[in-house]
């Protein structure tokens, strides 16, 4: 079967198909997605000889910005792009009073990690990336979800009663 390239970002991402991501680097080239990446400050994806990578914060914090700012600036695909991963399965991070998630989770052996764009009137990023494995999974992420709600709250306080021209969040 022929499936478009918005087709395989759409299950690379909802559902994290591992067949449509491979066909994705197969047509763009491992190495061209390293350099694209890589131009952008990662410094840690395809340390691996897989097509997975590796992860950590910093490239984690890098691709939820890039993702962010191709939202921001172009409509349609933008849009697409987001939608695709406001729609994604499963997620662990979940914000606070039902506002929009845009997530990535991933999971390889012991590893479960889940990055997440937080729309609230100020959107934020949270990285939570464990080691933790099936057993205390829920616990954690739980917790890390609920210190970025908190330190993203008491910023916009700060910034509130610091400066005079920030009336409301």
């Amino acid at each position: 079967a022929i499936y478009s390239i918005r087709t395989l970002l759409e299950y690379s991402t909802v559902t994290s198909d591992n067949t449509a991501h491979n066909m994705l680097m197969d047509k763009y080239g491992r190495e061209n997605m390293l350099k694209f990446w890589s131009d952008l400050g990662t410094n840690a994806i395809f340390t691996a000889n897989n097509n997975w990578g590796v992860m950590n914060a910093h490239d984690a914090l890098i691709y939820m910005t890039e993702l962010y700012n191709f939202y921001a600036k172009d409509s349609e695909y933008g849009e697409a792009i987001m939608n695709n991963f406001i729609k994604a399965y499963p997620t662990f991070l979940k914000g606070k009073n039902d506002v929009v998630v845009a997530n990535k989770s991933g999971w390889s052996g012991t590893a479960i990690h889940d990055i997440a764009i937080i729309f609230t009137d100020n959107p934020y990023i949270v990285v939570a990336l464990s080691n933790t494995g099936e057993s205390d999974y829920v616990s954690y992420f739980n917790n890390a979800n609920d210190l970025a709600y908190r330190l993203h709250e008491e910023y916009w306080k700060y910034k509130m009663d610091t400066c005079n021209s920030i009336k409301q969040y």
